[in-house]
């Protein structure tokens, strides 16, 4: 019988390093999207759904993001403070 995986074990799972192929770019779907910018799913959702970020739609659910384009794309919609100068 297989014992239960503790809450550790999982986590360590989910954060264990992916091995990337040399020249292919790390895509993330919505959840480590998410973890990765601080933000909630929900509101990843909502910039794909108002087309604010790149997204790769890979069927009805699956959305890949390139992380370098995102933040990209949302550095666009930074205000800068009234004192700098470009």
């Amino acid at each position: 019988m297989k014992q239960p995986i503790k809450t550790n074990q999982f986590v360590a799972e989910l954060n264990r390093p992916v091995r990337q192929i040399p020249g292919l770019k790390r895509l993330l779907d919505t959840q480590q999207l998410a973890l990765e910018l601080n933000r909630p799913i929900r509101q990843i959702r909502s910039l794909v759904q108002a087309r604010k970020i790149p997204v790769i739609k890979l069927g009805w659910r699956t959305n890949l993001f390139d992380v370098d384009k995102v933040l990209k794309a949302l550095s666009k919609f930074e205000i800068p403070a009234v004192g700098d100068k470009k």
